[in-house]
Order: structure tokens, then sequence, then C-alpha cells
């Protein structure tokens, strides 16, 4: 696991606490290597938060929020969200993804 996803996972729990709201998530590589952190609520909310780093080994995290339409397309594509726009992926920073999943406003 990405050290960046034990601090993002503890971030939920923090904020899960407060707003009871139940996160399931699952750890995923894309067809290119990188680290996928795909979460989940009881509402049917999904965020998915990757990691690639750059030429000078630092950390580029993005975040995206879906539907499970857009999901699915994602998963059988190798969860590339790069190559092309698809309906119902929202492209969002990983700290808005944190709290919408979490439904903390």
């Amino acid at each position: 696991m990405d050290a960046h996803f034990e601090v993002i996972l503890e971030r939920i729990k923090q904020l899960t606490s407060k707003s009871k709201e139940t996160v399931w998530y699952e750890f995923h590589t894309t067809t290119d290597g990188r680290p996928v952190l795909v979460l989940v609520n009881k509402s049917n909310n999904i965020g998915l938060i990757g990691v690639s780093y750059n030429s000078d080994n630092k950390p580029d995290l993005v975040g995206f929020k879906m539907t499970r339409q857009a999901y699915d397309k994602i998963t059988h594509a190798g969860l590339e969200t790069t190559s092309k726009p698809q309906v119902g992926l929202q492209k969002s920073t990983p700290a808005k993804v944190v709290r919408w999943i979490s439904r903390v406003t």
C-alpha cells in the first residue's frame, strides 16, 4: 500500500466517525503500474484516488468522483482514467473526494 493511502484512510476514519457513514475501500494497480485507492460509501458514491510519481520522484495525487457506470467502464479499461473523458467521471482533488465519500460538508 502506498504511504499516501495510509494518510487518506486515516482521514476517512476521522471523518466517518463524525458522519457515521460507512466507507469500503479497495487497492488496485492500473495497467501501467500506478497504485489506485477505490472508495465506496453505502449510498453507492464511488471515489478513486490515484498516485503517480514524476521524474523527480515527487508524488502527484489525483481524485475522481464517479457513477457506478463510469467505474464499471474504467475497471474494464484497467482503471485507466486518462485516455478519454468518461460520462459520469468527474476529476476532483483527493481532499474533496474524501469529504464527499465521508459525507462531511
